[in-house]
């Protein structure tokens, strides 16, 4: 039998008490995914009523299964879920909790093997177009934004992306965590913004000279470790000769130590998941609250 799928998923090969775990089969050969790393965090879910709560549920993003850095090799949870995957490539979460008593938690805790990689792997993509138009916050349509990054190209013997982003990453000034999305134009006119702007200016700018770009949202780890939600973090990816190379323009890092960089979300205003424009997960009964720990 020929086999010409180099990825596959293979669900529920284990049957653990009170375990789901999901394992992802790598099946080439060639793969530069060699980087074990382990990754662990819990979701405490909390009941604020004095009321039973038979049924809720919510909802959360797991690492991307595959990255041009970064693969999924398996995932254990205490609570079994349900899993689908968006049309971006993101893994969502479903947890189901029944008969949750007054004022109880339930602790959820999770395992995630990964395979990094310390290069950018070819990883084809269908189509590259919807990562060159603009969206909610990457204003690469906008005229003023067009002409600034054509200034910016004129003005450097580099390429595309090395300009765009040394300009981004000694221009924009870093003011600390700001809890609303301000967008690309945002930082290009205050020359001020936390991560996330750093990743939605440099996106806006590839995308305005149509180089296909992307915003992730994951953290950024060298070791095994146990997630610190605080070190929630945005970068940029761009496309090119096949691959997404990582542009981190708030720590001035371009395409180097990318094994570091753990993906959980690829950002987009256009992806129509039950998260809504959450980043990490949203839940859909008022009278829980979910935290990561």
């Amino acid at each position: 039998m020929r086999i010409t799928n180099k990825f596959i998923v293979l669900v529920g090969l284990f049957s653990v008490i009170g375990v789901s775990v999901i394992i992802y089969v790598s099946l080439n050969s060639k793969s530069e995914y060699l980087v074990d790393r382990t990754i662990k965090y819990q979701y405490q879910v909390q009941n604020k009523t004095n009321k039973l709560i038979k049924t809720s549920q919510f909802w959360a993003y797991a690492p991307v299964p595959k990255t041009s850095n970064q693969l999924v090799a398996s995932i254990q949870s205490s609570l079994p879920y349900q899993s689908e995957y968006d049309e971006l490539g993101n893994h969502i979460q479903t947890f189901t909790i029944e008969n949750l008593a007054p004022y109880a938690t339930k602790i959820i805790t999770l395992s995630i093997n990964l395979k990094m990689s310390n290069v950018a792997n070819p990883l084809p993509i269908k189509n590259k177009n919807k990562y060159l138009v603009a969206e909610k916050n990457i204003e690469s349509d906008n005229s003023k934004l067009i002409k600034f990054s054509e200034s910016i190209i004129k003005k450097s013997s580099s390429t595309k992306s090395n300009a765009l982003f040394n300009w981004v990453s000694q221009n924009i000034v870093y003011k600390g965590y700001i809890k609303a999305d301000r967008g690309a134009l945002y930082a290009m006119n205050q020359r001020t913004g936390d991560c996330t702007e750093y990743s939605y200016l440099f996106t806006a700018l590839s995308r305005a000279q149509k180089l296909s770009s992307r915003v992730i949202g994951g953290y950024v780890y060298n070791e095994d470790t146990r997630l610190n939600p605080e070190d929630f973090h945005n970068w940029s990816e761009y496309y090119k000769d096949n691959r997404w190379y990582i542009a981190d323009t708030q720590n001035k890092i371009h395409n180097k130590n990318v094994s570091d960089y753990i993906a959980f979300r690829i950002i987009a205003d256009s992806n129509n998941s039950k998260l809504g424009n959450s980043h990490r997960f949203a839940f859909s009964n008022s009278d829980i609250v979910v935290t990561l720990k």
